[in-house]
């Protein structure tokens, strides 16, 4: 009953009594796994070497020594605590020198040898593992650095972005709130055109019957001029036929108003430069004091007979028109004599006429060109039946 690790007794004496330990508690035996018995401490110490049975070398697996008590055994000095923890053996402890102290030391020495080679392993390991990363570290280093970069031209093509994209929400608003505005004037620019055309319809329609209308006023005109002209000849015809003189004052006046009408007789009035009594004459005649009776008929219109005594021409051909270029007849000349001296004798103009003695060939008023021009044959209007109010 032998400890192979301290090559002593396992059971405790008396004589193995350190007097120096001063404890009463007894060295106590340990068992393992396998059944071998050792020394509490002795046994604790191998296993923080090695996790086997120093006898049999049956791995452990970190199981604990069973501690052993024996009955009836003389006390013995204290052991170490079975809780002890160191792993190098106390210096108190002596070791007999003896055969199984080599193999003992060859044993923890390769214990020792196959912990040293598994550190070294590791170290080695963990130095490539260390190299590995650091080589890792510094690759990721320069991705992220290079990341990094990118991650700011990213954060400054954003800033540039957002800018563009407030600009072109700023741009769009505009555009919307401008395309309202255009939409509004395109509605009122229908409206406008809608009104227009029905403007345009209804102005051609007054111009279709305005061109209707004038067309008619025209053939009517020249029907009025046609019936005027023979009117105005019936007129002066009887007119100089007539005995008495008032009927010609009074035809005469209505002449006179007749002028005042575009589609009266064509009279030309040229001044007389040889005598300027006849206009001083006729002035007297128009402004006398009876006026109310004899109304004023203007001198110088185109186309006014005046009231005065004046002493024809003899020549049955008057001068020759300035405008037509053409000599007309005097209807005059038909008894001249005879019509003034009763146009004289008659009179009932007032006494103030200064008498004007006239020589031959001679006359106190301007000369009268009775021009009574005929119309030239034009083509003859259609009879409208009907108006259209079509275009043209």
């Amino acid at each position: 009953m032998i400890c192979i690790i301290c090559h002593q007794s396992w059971l405790p004496q008396n004589d193995s009594i350190s007097p120096s330990q001063g404890s009463t508690e007894e060295y106590s035996p340990a068992a393992l796994s396998c059944g071998h018995i050792f020394h509490i401490d002795c046994i604790l110490k191998w296993l923080c070497l090695k996790d086997c049975c120093p006898s049999c070398r049956k791995p452990q697996n970190s199981q604990r020594p069973t501690k052993l008590f024996v009955d009836n055994l003389p006390p013995q000095t204290e052991l170490p605590s079975q809780n002890a923890q160191a792993c190098d053996f106390p210096v108190g402890i002596e070791i007999n020198p003896d055969e199984n102290r080599s193999d003992l030391i060859k044993v923890l020495a390769e214990g020792y040898s196959e912990k040293l080679a598994e550190k070294n392993n590791l170290i080695e390991s963990l130095q490539n593992d260390i190299e590995k990363r650091n080589k890792e570290k510094y690759s990721l280093t320069e991705k992220f650095i290079t990341l990094n970069e990118k991650r700011l031209k990213l954060k400054q093509e954003n800033a540039s972005l957002q800018k563009n994209l407030a600009s072109l929400n700023k741009l769009l608003d505009n555009t919307n709130s401008e395309l309202g505005i255009s939409k509004s004037k395109s509605l009122k620019l229908k409206e406008k055109t809608l009104d227009m055309e029905s403007k345009l319809k209804t102005l051609d329609f007054y111009k279709q019957s305005l061109i209707e209308s004038r067309k008619m006023t025209k053939s009517l005109s020249l029907k009025v001029k046609k019936l005027l002209k023979q009117n105005s000849k019936a007129r002066v015809h009887s007119i100089l036929l007539s005995p008495t003189s008032n009927q010609a004052k009074n035809v005469s006046q209505e002449l006179g108003f007749y002028s005042k009408e575009p589609t009266a007789l064509n009279l030309d009035h040229t001044p007389d430069t040889h005598n300027k009594t006849g206009d001083s004459a006729s002035y007297l005649w128009n402004k006398g004091s009876n006026q109310s009776n004899h109304p004023y008929i203007p001198n110088g219109s185109r186309g006014a007979l005046k009231l005065s005594v004046f002493k024809p021409l003899n020549s049955t051909k008057l001068p020759v028109n300035k405008k037509t270029e053409k000599s007309t007849h005097n209807p005059f000349a038909l008894n001249l004599e005879n019509i003034s001296q009763v146009i004289d004798s008659n009179t009932t103009h007032p006494t103030s006429k200064p008498n004007v003695i006239l020589g031959e060939g001679e006359t106190n008023r301007r000369d009268i060109f009775y021009d009574l021009p005929i119309l030239e044959k034009k083509q003859q209007p259609k009879r409208q039946t009907r108006l259209s109010w079509g275009a043209e």
